[in-house]
């Protein structure tokens, strides 16, 4: 999934995003459907938790999905993405100067 999750930053994120949430282990294994001891070991980087319990915790506790796998660092490839184009420049990668349709 991702690569191993990062587990030692991504398993440190997800205990301190419940934590500062106010959620105990047992809540959340509620919410997301899972045993106290699962959620433990996901916090400890032992197991590696599905995307469906990520996007739960990502909900529970108010934090991305990115940041809760990828901190505030970003994902990999976006880190290097090119921004958007402005409402200019994009309407000019649309329709060249020179080709608009004809108006009746």
């Amino acid at each position: 999934m991702v690569d191993t999750l990062r587990l030692s930053g991504a398993a440190d994120r997800m205990a301190r995003a419940r934590l500062f949430a106010g959620v105990d282990q047992i809540d959340m294994a509620a919410r997301v459907g899972k045993s106290r001891n699962t959620i433990s070991a996901y916090e400890r980087g032992v197991s590696e938790p599905p995307m469906s319990v990520l996007a739960e915790w990502a909900v529970v506790t108010g934090r991305s999905i990115d940041w809760l796998v990828w901190g505030d660092e970003g994902r990999p490839e976006l880190v290097n993405a090119k921004a958007a184009p402005s409402e200019d420049e994009a309407a000019s990668l649309v329709r060249p100067e020179g080709l608009e349709p004809p108006t009746f």
